[in-house]
């Protein structure tokens, strides 16, 4: 966590040593990454971030996603199927449909 000024000004997250989701301005966007300290990451950033993730990392690939904030009660749901609660014993079923849908994660 990065702070400045007695408020948090970035956050870096790391999951199971691989995962990395890094979030704030770019000083502290940079501080964070320069502590980073992993061989092979999956690295959720924002756009402006790039130029510092370039310095430590040569990506193999890259996506570009959509992160939104939505708010309870103002969504437009469009169901055209039944809806079905998940759990853990659905793990396995559910990677395999990912990996054939999108191999490269």
């Amino acid at each position: 966590m990065a702070l400045k000024d007695d408020h948090i000004d970035g956050m870096m997250l790391i999951y199971n040593e691989r995962v990395v989701q890094l979030r704030g301005s770019l000083e502290s966007a940079k501080a964070l990454l320069e502590r980073l300290d992993l061989e092979e990451v999956e690295l959720q950033a924002l756009k402006q971030h790039e130029p510092f993730v370039l310095e430590r990392y040569k990506p193999a690939w890259s996506h570009e996603l959509m992160l939104m904030m939505l708010h309870k009660g103002r969504e437009e749901l469009h169901i055209s199927h039944s809806i079905v609660t998940l759990d853990a014993s659905d793990a396995d079923q559910i990677a395999a449909i990912m990996k054939k849908g999108a191999p490269e994660f």
